[in-house]
């Protein structure tokens, strides 16, 4: 069987996030998987850069690279005038499919990881499309909010730049929809499909993700890199707070600020209100958005942050390297994950992974993943407040081997075999 893997992915700006890492990882996994290799591979990337070189590839392999060619990176143009044109193309092209997967006629599959990178309209190819989530259509008015609506607050060119982004995410539905199997991380996801699109179960395979082999890191300059993130004074202060840890305990949160989606104000003002009510505890925040109340994008969480009368013991690291992240993880009583919507849950294995207990709320695909080694609450903040403080407290007993059971139910040599298989039509 001739397979076509569009590895465009790794091109586009997903290979610094946690898409990146799942391909990668992924992929690796298939390619040491006999069922998959014995196949002739064919790989699509851009002619600008070469992914196959963060990928480990066995040396034995044999296959094909096709290039395409690069359009120009809008985000590349000087201009405002330029970029917007530059969008509009982009858009032009996918809205009447001008075949974004050229040179497929030899194919028999073709497995794409990217709704917005196409597939190949050629009807005899077996088109498999890995989707991650539905987040858009599950919080629509934030993500696919009325162009009319943003006319009337941020004028006509916010609104044209938001119809565009509207146009582009349906074209990416149709894409779903044309494909012959989709692959989901989680069964909710699936049921996501069917409920949002109405794609029928049968298409639905799920694949379930695991901890990422490889992380994917966007190149740095070093030397600035530790002059702006401060390294050597945040490394004395997560000593400060570990040292402390035992008098005065830390709860943890590592991620973005991606509202209303993830409920960081839910976790200040369960923090604030633990504090109030005499309760001993610090508040640790971790992430590139999480450096002070300036670089957070959410008003209602920076306004929280800004005003809290407890600040003092609330701490906004920013970035870490992945050293300190995992001295935190060792030390906190635990990593709280207020979110209301995943695909799966990631953050949920990487805590476990670390010997660090979660607390979450009990939604979406979170259960699938957290298993029953996860501390839930309602997504309520008496409840997380509530939850908080017997954890703070040890009024709640963690089994850390159930964590380490959940954890190995994840392989991606498992899910290798799952996607291999439906690649070949099994």
């Amino acid at each position: 069987m001739k397979i076509g893997v569009d590895l465009r992915v790794l091109q586009v700006g997903h290979e610094f996030r946690g898409i990146g890492a799942h391909v990668r990882s992924l992929l690796e996994a298939m390619l040491l998987d006999p069922g998959f290799t014995q196949n002739e591979i064919f790989f699509y990337q851009y002619d600008s850069t070469n992914p196959l070189e963060t990928i480990r590839v066995p040396k034995e392999l044999k296959y094909e690279v096709i290039k395409i060619k690069n359009p120009k990176d809008p985000r590349e143009n000087k201009t405002k005038q330029d970029k917007a044109i530059a969008f509009i193309k982009e858009i032009i092209v996918n809205h009447f499919a001008l075949n974004p997967v050229p040179e497929t006629s030899k194919l028999d599959t073709f497995i794409q990881f990217d709704q917005a990178l196409g597939l190949p309209r050629n009807p005899f190819v077996r088109k498999v499309l890995f989707v991650y989530d539905f987040i858009p259509l599950a919080f629509k008015s934030d993500y696919l909010p009325s162009p009319l609506s943003i006319y009337r607050k941020h004028g006509w060119r916010a609104a044209l730049r938001t119809h565009a982004l509207n146009l582009r995410y349906k074209i990416g539905v149709k894409t779903i929809k044309r494909a012959n199997k989709i692959l989901v991380p989680s069964e909710f996801t699936g049921k996501d499909a069917s409920n949002f699109l109405g794609i029928k179960s049968k298409k639905i395979v799920v694949a379930p993700c695991a901890l990422p082999t490889i992380a994917l890191k966007k190149p740095v300059d070093l030397k600035k890199s530790k002059k702006e993130n401060n390294v050597g004074a945040k490394k004395k202060i997560v000593d400060t707070i570990i040292d402390e840890s035992k008098d005065i305990p830390y709860l943890l949160y590592v991620g973005g600020v991606e509202a209303p989606r993830r409920r960081l104000d839910d976790l200040v003002g369960a923090y604030h209100q633990l504090r109030a009510s005499g309760v001993c505890v610090r508040l640790v925040l971790v992430g590139r958005e999480l450096g002070s109340v300036k670089t957070i994008p959410d008003p209602n969480t920076a306004l929280q942050l800004a005003h809290d009368s407890y600040k003092d013991d609330l701490f906004m690291m920013g970035y870490l390297d992945d050293k300190e992240v995992d001295r935190l993880y060792h030390h906190t009583k635990a990593f709280v994950f207020v979110s209301l919507y995943e695909g799966f849950g990631l953050p949920i294995l990487e805590s476990y992974a670390k010997g660090c207990p979660v607390i979450t709320y009990d939604n979406s695909s979170i259960s699938e993943v957290a298993g029953d080694a996860a501390i839930y609450c309602e997504p309520t903040l008496r409840s997380l407040t509530d939850t908080l403080e017997k954890v703070v407290k040890d009024e709640i007993t963690i089994d850390e081997k159930r964590m380490k059971t959940q954890l190995e139910k994840f392989s991606w040599v498992d899910s290798a075999k799952i996607v291999t298989k439906t690649i070949l039509g099994n």
